[in-house]
């Protein structure tokens, strides 16, 4: 909208008072020019005066973006035929199941945004472990395959700086053979361990459970059924015990399923011990190994140059590889742990307090990619956007207070701290240059919306702890300034004052007369005696 400047009035912290409308009623008896006067009374008050500058902006909000950041792209996964396209979707994308908020509705931070479906929850959670798993044995297969391609690098390393002796080749081909039994059988232990971990999850699973005990339920009831049933009711005692025999195998078969499971758990668990112990002993019989072909073996590493670089080479790649698959276990680690945190309980909290300007999610939307939820504006992010004019200007700083009064609340006023000052004009090829001004809104902004009119107030001068009457109650005449005053007698009497600061509306009273004192305002209301008249009659009553 078009900017307009105009000077502001104000008074100050003491109010005009109005003291009375039935004052004087003056009538004159001339036919040619007959008008008639009331003299209104007022009080002279005292207070603050002050001179300003008013420009007029729209309100402009801030905005504040709440984002969904979780990186859940883990690549392709095996799908199972039998998989409906809807299972599909959610073991890839979190989904929305409910949205408690709309745009225009005010939220505190911590009110729940949004809900989770927690099938989606749940099998996004399942595909982050087992890729922190796969994670898991990709590291300690690259750390086996390090040690092992570090210990077959050193044997090449040994034949390449020297013929060697056998018993210093037989050595090394024997520590690279133990180096690398050690590590399969850590391999060995991870992949029982994830195994274990499969197996375990599936006893725990919930469903798995559910249907379970249900299972146990009904065989319970069919036994009891078929036990309560008398054998001479032929017909529905054969009927009982078929049944009952049918849920009784239905049942054992699921024990012995679990029963099997927690078996096969045991002996991985056993069976870990064991390989814990092969490396107890393969560890022994390298250390001895070591002390005693360690001097050997230092002796014929210091005699290739050569073969050391392209040892060093090898050990480098190797190593680069072991760090590629722990940097995939931290960045598996990390994203479990973002998803956790993000979840949480299954709905998404507001992380601040504002006004919602935008929901970009609805029930039943997947969170495909990385983006803004919603967005909102918080109370301390409302500004009001102005021009001031060039001679206006020098009277605006950063920092400075103002007052804000807008058109939807015109008895309101609030209060706003000078924020922004543009160091060059909107547009330059404009006659009157103005720069644009950004006016950060103070206070309670709760009823304030974006595009609301208002206008701000700069004060550029200022009188403090005067008294002032109405300019409509100052009489000039001969050069000189009077009021109409009550005197003692309680008459109209035209009195001579001194004046000063004026704010356009009303004059600073600098000698002449006092706080509380009554003057008279007049003003035309028909026929009567001129003004003329009724002022060169009150100056010669005067004196």
């Amino acid at each position: 909208m078009k900017k307009q400047t105009k000077r502001i009035i104000a008074a100050g912290a003491v109010f005009l008072v109005v003291a009375g409308t039935a004052g004087y009623t003056v009538f004159g008896n001339r036919k040619q020019e007959e008008e008639q006067y009331i003299y209104k009374e007022e009080a002279v008050s005292y207070g603050s005066l002050t001179q300003g500058i008013t420009e007029s902006g729209s309100v402009e909000m801030i905005t504040t973006d709440q984002i969904y950041d979780l990186d859940l792209d883990l690549g392709e996964t095996d799908e199972s035929d039998s998989d409906s396209e809807e299972e599909e979707e959610e073991s890839r994308y979190l989904r929305i199941e409910e949205v408690y908020v709309v745009a225009g509705q005010r939220i505190q931070e911590g009110d729940v945004v949004f809900k989770l479906n927690e099938r989606s929850v749940e099998a996004i959670r399942r595909k982050l472990k087992s890729a922190r798993n796969e994670a898991q044995i990709a590291l300690a297969e690259a750390q086996s395959t390090y040690d092992e391609e570090i210990h077959t690098a050193k044997q090449t390393y040994d034949s390449s700086v020297l013929d060697g002796s056998k018993a210093q080749e037989e050595y090394e081909i024997s520590t690279a053979v133990l180096n690398g039994r050690i590590m399969e059988a850590y391999t060995q232990i991870a992949v029982l361990q994830n195994e274990i971990d499969v197996l375990q999850a599936e006893l725990e699973d919930v469903e798995e459970w559910e249907n379970y005990d249900d299972l146990r339920e009904a065989y319970e009831e069919a036994r009891e059924e078929y036990e309560d049933c008398e054998e001479s009711r032929l017909p529905k005692y054969i009927s009982l015990r078929d049944a009952y025999y049918q849920v009784k195998e239905q049942y054992e078969a699921a024990k012995e399923e679990r029963l099997s499971k927690s078996e096969s758990i045991e002996e991985k668990q056993e069976e870990i011990g064991e390989v814990y112990t092969q490396i107890m002993r393969l560890t022994q019989k390298l250390e001895r190994q070591n002390t005693d072909n360690r001097q050997s073996y230092e002796n014929s590493v210091q005699q290739g140059e050569l073969a050391q670089e392209i040892y060093h080479y090898s050990v480098e790649g190797l190593r680069e590889d072991v760090e590629s698959a722990r940097n995939d276990l931290e960045e598996a680690d990390k994203r479990l742990e973002q998803f956790e945190s993000f979840v949480q309980d299954g709905v998404v909290y507001a992380e601040g307090s504002g006004l919602v300007t935008a929901v970009n999610y609805d029930a039943g939307d997947d969170l495909v990619e990385e983006g803004t939820m919603f967005s909102y504006v918080e109370e301390e992010n409302y500004v009001l956007s102005i021009d001031v004019s060039e001679e206006d200007i020098p009277y605006v700083e950063v920092g400075k207070e103002v007052t804000i009064t807008f058109t939807a609340y015109p008895d309101r006023n609030y209060n706003g701290i000078i924020q922004e000052i543009a160091a060059s004009s909107s547009d330059e090829h404009m006659t009157t240059i103005s720069y644009p001004v950004t006016v950060k809104i103070l206070g309670d902004t709760s009823e304030l919306f974006g595009g609301m009119t208002g206008d701000v107030n700069f004060i550029t001068d200022q009188a403090d702890d005067v008294v002032y009457v109405s300019r409509k109650a100052i009489v000039e005449e001969n050069g000189k300034k009077y009021v109409y005053r009550k005197n003692t007698s309680g008459e109209m009497e035209l009195s001579p004052v001194e004046t000063g600061f004026t704010d356009g509306i009303f004059v600073q009273i600098t000698e002449g007369l006092s706080e509380g004192d009554i003057i008279y305002i007049a003003s035309k209301a028909g026929s009567g005696q001129s003004r003329e008249e009724l002022q060169q009659g009150a100056l010669q009553g005067g004196q």
